[in-house]
C-alpha cells in the first residue's frame, strides 16, 4: 500500500501525490485517510471506516468515477486542489 507522511517535506510533495493518486484502483470504492500520525493512505471497500484515530478521512469516492487511479493523476488541476487541501490540513488550518 502506497502511503505519504504529510510530515515529511521528503515524502509530501506534489510529485508524490500524483504517484499516490495514481497508485488507487479506480475500480473500487475509495476514501482517502489521514491517520493522527499524518500518514495518508487510501482505503477500499470493508475498509472504509472513520474512528477516532483518523485526523481526516475524506468523502467516498465511488468506483468508476476517476478521483483516484491514472486519469485522476493526469488533471493537474484536481491535482493542485487536492494537494493544497492536504497542506491544510497538514498544517492544521481549516479546509
Amino acid at each position: 500500500m502506497f502511503t505519504i507522511d504529510l510530515n515529511n517535506p521528503d515524502e509530501f510533495t506534489f510529485e508524490n501525490v500524483r504517484k499516490f493518486i495514481a497508485s488507487g484502483d479506480n475500480s473500487r470504492e475509495s476514501q482517502l485517510k489521514i491517520t493522527e500520525n499524518g500518514i495518508l493512505s487510501i482505503v477500499y471497500g470493508n475498509e472504509i471506516r472513520v474512528t477516532r484515530k483518523n485526523l481526516f478521512t475524506s468523502i467516498i469516492f465511488l468506483k468508476w468515477n476517476n478521483c483516484i487511479g491514472t486519469e485522476a493523476a493526469e488533471n493537474i488541476k484536481g491535482l493542485e486542489r487536492t494537494y493544497s487541501e492536504l497542506q491544510k490540513i497538514r498544517d492544521g488550518r481549516e479546509y
